[in-house]
This record gives C-alpha cells, structure tokens and sequence, in this order.
C-alpha cells in the first residue's frame, strides 16, 4: 500500500465516531499499523486510531510488533501506554519494547510500563528477571508501587542467582522506605521458607532502614539456621547489629569471633558484636592472627 492510500484509511478511520463501538476488522488494523511505517502526520493518526480501538488494536500490534521498525515501534508506544490501562495485550506488547535492543524503544517501553498502574506494575514484575533490563525494572516498580514490589523483589532475590544482584537489594530498600508499614509483606516471605542465601541478601538490603527490630531479628534468625555459605553467612553477621535483642543471635555472632578462616567472617563478628553490646566479648579479638582484626576489635575496645 501507497503513502497516500495509508494517509487515505487512517483518515476515514478516524471520522468515525469511535472504533471501540464499531470494532475494527483485521484488515484495517493492519492497514492502519502500516502507516505507523510513513511520514508523521498519517503515523500521529495512525497512533490516534489505534488507541480508540481497544482489545483488538492491542492484539493487533502485539502481533505485529517483530516485525515493526524501531521508528515504527517507538510510535506504537503511543497507543500502546492508554491500551494498557485496560488491556493485557498492550502491556505484552510494551515488555516486548522494554526487551528492545534499541534504546530509545526500551526506554520508552519502560517509562510506558511505569506511568501505566495499576497494570503496568504487572509488565515491570515480568521484567524483574530479565538479564538485560530486570534491574533497571526492579528499579522503577520499587519507586512507582513500593507495596506491590515488596513481594515482587523478595521473590526475585529467591531465584537463581537473585541472592547476588545489588540491585534487587536496592531497589528492595526503595521500596521499603516508600511503604508506609512494610513489616507485614516482609514477614509473610518468611513463611515462604525461601533459601537463606535470599534471606541473609533481603537482611543486608534491610540493614540502617527504619523497619522495627522485629523484622531484623527473625531475618537473621531463619537465615543463620541453614546458611552455609561465605556470603550469606556475612550478611547475616552484618544485619545482626541491627537485629533485636536474641539470645540466639548473641550466641551465634559471638560463635563466629573464633572461626578459623576466612578472617573476614571475625572481623564482621567484631563489628556486630559490639554493635549488640558485647565489648568483652570482642576484647578477645585484640589477639588475633590477622591485624585487620586485632584492629577492629581494638577500635570497638575503645569506642564500642
């Protein structure tokens, strides 16, 4: 079809009182889809009608969508942000865009995703896991729904390889510090049982936020039980100072003061411990082997 026969269909089309009363055939979504390939001002149209035709314009540009021009898709997110308000097939069809490897169409995926609640959230969630584009995700579901992403990013961090992203935890203090009451949605993970890799990473991300005492304590406690690697087992020891008081706690952070190696674990130990309050605790660390202790434990000593 001709530039001039697109500009023709896309203005009858428009005339018409409203697509949605009159659904619009397969026919003519394709013809209108096409002109989004022309000049701008059947393209602006061609945006214009498609956003007044529903369920069947959102579906319509999913489909077409692999097959769209990075030109032609960034001005298909114009129909597809108001689509998505009510209609699934568009938000599909936006995280198809924010998995674009143009940036000017992921980008604009994403702020799409992101300024369209309630079901926009659902597009960021899926992308959470996206190797490319989940952290950029994660970011923008926690600053636009932080109660809805709480569970969405606790999740993530219980997924293969979720413990290790920085982002996850980042975006998860975010969030946090955005819900008013955040302690309920993070004490039902627990129940959960996730992994204490996820737990002692949720733990870390949690550590100087203003969540009660509570929620520190039964972190670190679920997660100490069964950790048994380097990296959550440190976490775990460097949240224990923000923890409550818990006997179990003292215990097991006091316990780690005397590991043999790797010493960074005794030097976190020291950290925590004193944190809690146990200064004769960590004076036993003024002799250690290694001097990044022995100088911890000495500063702690002194200033607590």
């Amino acid at each position: 079809m001709g530039k001039r026969a697109a500009r023709l269909i896309v203005a009858v089309l428009v005339t018409h009182a409203s697509w949605a009363a009159a659904a619009p055939s397969n026919v003519e979504l394709a013809r209108v889809i096409s002109a989004l390939e022309t000049d701008h001002d059947s393209a602006t149209r061609a945006v214009y009608a498609l956003q007044q035709g529903g369920d069947a314009a959102a579906r319509a540009l999913l489909d077409a969508w692999p097959s769209l021009s990075p030109l032609a898709q960034r001005r298909a997110i114009g129909a597809l942000r108001p689509l998505a308000e009510r209609h699934s097939a568009a938000v599909e069809a936006l995280v198809l865009g924010a998995r674009s490897d143009d940036d000017s169409v992921r980008e604009a995926s994403l702020a799409a995703l992101q300024r369209t609640p309630p079901r926009g959230r659902e597009g960021l969630a899926m992308l959470v896991d996206d190797p490319d584009v989940g952290d950029r995700a994660a970011a923008l579901l926690a600053r636009s729904e932080p109660r809805y992403a709480i569970p969405v990013l606790l999740d993530a961090m219980n997924r293969d390889g979720g413990s290790e992203r920085p982002a996850l935890r980042n975006a998860l203090a975010v969030a946090v510090e955005r819900t008013d009451r955040p302690e309920a949605a993070l004490a039902a993970w627990l129940e959960e049982t996730p992994s204490p890799d996820a737990v002692a990473s949720a733990a870390f991300g949690l550590r100087g936020l203003d969540v009660s005492d509570s929620i520190m304590t039964s972190y670190v406690r679920y997660g100490l039980e069964d950790a048994e690697s380097f990296t959550a087992t440190w976490r775990l020891i460097r949240s224990a100072g923000a923890a409550g008081s818990d006997a179990r706690i003292d215990a097991w952070v006091e316990s780690q003061l005397s590991v043999d190696e790797p010493w960074m674990l005794r030097a976190a130990a020291v950290e925590a411990a004193a944190e809690r309050g146990s200064r004769d605790a960590v004076r036993a660390n003024l002799e250690d082997s290694y001097p990044r202790v022995r100088m911890r434990a000495a500063a702690r000593s002194i200033h607590g």
